[in-house]
This record gives structure tokens, C-alpha cells and sequence, in this order.
């Protein structure tokens, strides 16, 4: 669900892996880091770097960098290739986004899957401090028979949560994340220019077309006039 809490779910999961793990409270943004990633390049490149395996990464925005409608971009092939085998990297690997079905099929539908729908716990009233931050993460697990015939979802469980980040967490996040939101409003501004780019050269073939068609009607049109006056009639004047 856009802006209702994923982020803000997903560093909660891993402050409490990482008190597990390590058992130390997090509370700093720097702890976090190299466990996030967000464009296709930056993640190739911390994946290549890694020297262990890990417990976690996020992928955040997925929905946005793995876009279903690119499938045939050879960098996402290759990304997809690799998750058959990123388990040998990373433990597990969180993807957010607003919709499952944005993501790679084959990526959103590998075996072990989890999703988590995140939802607004007291209607999302705002004005009221105690509750406009309370979530609700319900997490289903897809399954589907050997022979492929029939699928569904289990629910696996539900967790009450939070939304809030700490301010010494959020204020070294957001600008990342509004860094990449810019980049990709960029992206847009690019594709309109080569768009208009695109339709100011398609509307000068068209009228490079329609000179050449016109000057091809006048060369007939001369040639019939000398037909005409070959055979005595009258040559009508002609209009270009």
C-alpha cells in the first residue's frame, strides 16, 4: 500500500533480527544501510562486494526498479537469473512495493515466498496522535499444487505495529529515499523529451511526405497538360 508504513515495518523487522543476532539495539541509520539498497547498479555492486553470506537485505521500491512491464531489460534478466541462486548470499531478501504484481513474475512467484499487505489498524485518523501511526502487517504465504493447477494463499500471521521512525533513523533515510523519487521524476522529464523529440521528427517526415506528394501531383499534373494540349484541348491553369 503507497505510503501507509513498509519502510517503516521493514526497519522494525530488522532492528529486532538485529538485537537477536548480535543483541544490540540499533538506533542509528548507519547500522541499517548496508543491508538497504534501491537502484539495480547500487545493489549489483554490494552484492558483488559481499564476503559472506547475510542474514537480510532490502530491496526498497522494488516494485519501481523490478517493474514487470521491463521483463525483457537484459540487466533484469540477469538480476532474475540470480535470485535462483542468492541464497548463497543472503539469507533472506525483503522486497517493498506497492503491489506484488508490479515486481518480476518470476521473482514475486519463487517457492518460499512471503507477502505482507500493510494496512491502516484505526481507519488512519491523522488528527489523533495515539492512533495515526497504528499498522496492522498481515502476512500471507502463497502455495500452489504440484501439478500447478490450483494456488491460493495461507495466512501466516499478523503483527500490530508502530509506523513511526526515530528521528535519528528517518532523517538520514528520507533524503536517500527522496534522492531516488527525484531520479526517477527525472526519468520521466527524459522520456518526455525524447518523446517530443520522437513527435517533432515523426510530424517532419509526415510533412516532408506531403511536400514530396504534392510535388509529385504537380509533375503529373504538368505531364497530363501536355498530353492535353498535344491532342488540341485547354490547359486548365494550375494552383500549387
Amino acid at each position: 500500500t503507497p505510503r501507509i508504513g513498509k519502510s517503516a515495518y521493514i526497519i522494525k523487522v530488522l532492528r529486532q533480527v538485529f538485537m537477536y543476532l548480535k543483541d544490540k539495539d540499533f538506533d542509528q541509520w548507519k547500522y541499517y544501510k548496508p543491508y538497504f539498497g534501491w537502484s539495480p547498479e547500487e545493489n549489483v555492486e554490494r552484492w558483488i562486494g559481499l564476503e559472506k553470506r547475510i542474514p537480510v537485505f532490502v530491496w526498497d521500491d522494488a516494485g519501481y526498479w523490478l517493474h514487470s512491464l521491463n521483463w525483457t531489460d537484459p540487466l533484469l534478466q540477469a538480476i532474475q537469473k540470480y535470485f535462483n541462486v542468492i541464497g548463497t548470499d543472503i539469507n533472506t531478501i525483503i522486497l517493498t512495493t506497492p503491489s506484488p504484481t508490479w515486481i518480476l513474475s518470476k521473482i514475486a512467484g519463487m517457492p518460499g515466498t512471503l507477502r505482507t499487505k500493510i494496512i491502516k489498524a484505526y481507519g488512519g485518523k491523522r488528527d489523533d496522535p495515539s492512533t495515526k501511526w497504528g499498522r496492522i502487517a498481515l502476512t500471507y504465504e502463497p502455495w500452489q499444487t504440484p501439478d500447478m493447477k490450483k494456488h491460493g494463499v495461507n495466512k501466516r500471521f499478523k503483527d500490530n505495529f508502530n509506523c513511526y521512525i526515530p528521528d535519528e533513523i528517518y532523517k538520514e533515510y528520507y533524503p536517500i529515499r527522496k534522492g531516488y523519487a527525484m531520479k526517477a521524476k527525472l526519468t520521466i522529464r527524459d522520456a518526455l523529451v525524447v518523446q517530443r523529440k520522437l513527435q517533432s521528427l515523426n510530424e517532419l517526415k509526415v510533412d516532408r511526405r506531403l511536400r514530396k506528394l504534392k510535388a509529385e501531383e504537380l509533375k503529373i499534373a504538368k505531364k497530363l497538360d501536355k498530353v492535353i494540349e498535344r491532342e488540341g484541348g485547354v490547359v486548365e491553369p494550375i494552383i500549387a
